[in-house]
C-alpha cells in the first residue's frame, strides 16, 4: 500500500498522472485543506476513485491547527506504508504525518513556483521559536532539508533545476485531441480567445482588485480564470466558473480555438503550454514581481509591457 499526502487541486491533478505509473499498486490518499473549494471538492472525489481509500482532514487556524496535527499524528502513529508521495515540502501536517508513519521510499512531486525559484522557502529554510517547540512536542522529524535528501524521486512538470536532481519529468498536457465526439462538420472557432490567469498578489483585497480592474481596461481581455485563493469579485470581466484547474480547462479550449491568448504576472500553469503553437503566452511586467518573473523568462516567456 502507498501513501499519497496532498493539499491543493492542482496537486491532486498531477497525482492523477503519476500513480498511473504505478498500475499494479493500491494508494491511500489524505488531502488536507485550510479552505474548502468545488475546486477541490471535485478532485478529490475523482482520485479517491482511484485510490482503495481516502479521507479529507479540514485544518484550522491557530491553536486549532497545532491540536488537529496532534490528533492527526496520534491517529496515523505506526501504520506502514511501501511508498510515500508529497508535495508541500514545507508543511508541518505533512512533516507530521511523515514524522508518524513508517516506509520504505519517500517521493516527491511538484508544488508550483517553490519547487524552482531559489528564493522560495523550500531553498531558504527558517524556523522561529514557537515553529520549533511545536515540532518537538509534534514528535517531527523532518525539515525540508531532510525531505529533500530523503527523497528517492521527483517528479516535475519543469525542465529545470529542483529541490533534488532526481528528477523525472511528467508532461500533464498529455491531450491534444478532442475530448468529446464532433460533429461531421466541426470546425475550430477562428476568432482568438483570451483570458487573464488571476493570482491573489498583493496582500489586501482591495489592491488585488484594483490591479486586475485596470489590466482588464488596457488588454481588454475576454475572460477571467480566477485562482482557488481568491475571496474577492473582479468587476465588468465574465469570469469562468469551472470545476477544472486552469491547466485542464485550457486543455479542453484547445479543442474549440485556433487561438488562445492568456495573460498571466508570474503564474507557473503557462509554463505547461510552452510548445502548444496554438497558445500564445503574455507575461505582464510588474517590477514588484521582478524575481518571481525572472523564473519564468528563463523558460522563454515574452513580457508584455504593464507598469
Amino acid at each position: 500500500m502507498n501513501l499519497i499526502i496532498c493539499h491543493t487541486p492542482f496537486q491532486m491533478y498531477f497525482l492523477e498522472k503519476i500513480i498511473k505509473k504505478y498500475p499494479k499498486e493500491d494508494f491511500y490518499l489524505i488531502n488536507y485543506f485550510y479552505t474548502d473549494s468545488k475546486k477541490r471538492k471535485f478532485y478529490f472525489q475523482r482520485l479517491s476513485t482511484k485510490c482503495v481509500g481516502s479521507e479529507e482532514i479540514h485544518c484550522p487556524t491557530g491553536l486549532h491547527l497545532f491540536i488537529k496535527t496532534f490528533i492527526t499524528r496520534c491517529r496515523l502513529k505506526n501504520k506502514s506504508y511501501h511508498r510515500v508521495f508529497i508535495s508541500s515540502i514545507d508543511s508541518i501536517m505533512c512533516q507530521v504525518i511523515l514524522s508518524s508513519v513508517q516506509f520504505e521510499q519517500l517521493i516527491t512531486f511538484d508544488d508550483g513556483l517553490a519547487n524552482i525559484s531559489p528564493t522560495s522557502v523550500y531553498y531558504q529554510e527558517t524556523q522561529s521559536k514557537k515553529t520549533i517547540l511545536a515540532n518537538k512536542f509534534l514528535g517531527n522529524k523532518y525539515n525540508i532539508q531532510d525531505i529533500k535528501e530523503l527523497t528517492s524521486k521527483h517528479y516535475s512538470i519543469f525542465d529545470a533545476k529542483n529541490i533534488t536532481s532526481k528528477v523525472e519529468k511528467i508532461d500533464i498536457v498529455d491531450s491534444k485531441g478532442p475530448t468529446h465526439v464532433a460533429p461531421d462538420d466541426f470546425t475550430l472557432k477562428k476568432s482568438p480567445i483570451s483570458i487573464l490567469l488571476g493570482q491573489p498578489i498583493y496582500e489586501t483585497e482591495q489592491e488585488n482588485v484594483a490591479f486586475f480592474d485596470e489590466v482588464l481596461s488596457r488588454f481588454e481581455i475576454d475572460y477571467y480564470f480566477p485562482h482557488p485563493r481568491e475571496t474577492y469579485q473582479i468587476r465588468n470581466v465574465n469570469y469562468i466558473d469551472t470545476e477544472y484547474i486552469f491547466e485542464e480547462y485550457i486543455v479542453d479550449l484547445l479543442n474549440e480555438y485556433e487561438e488562445i491568448i492568456i495573460y498571466s504576472i508570474y503564474s507557473t500553469a503557462v509554463l505547461s503550454f510552452l510548445n502548444q503553437t496554438n497558445i500564445s503566452i503574455k507575461m505582464l511586467t510588474v517590477n514588484e514581481f521582478v524575481k518571481f518573473q525572472d523564473v519564468l523568462r528563463e523558460f522563454g516567456i515574452k513580457d508584455e509591457e504593464f507598469k
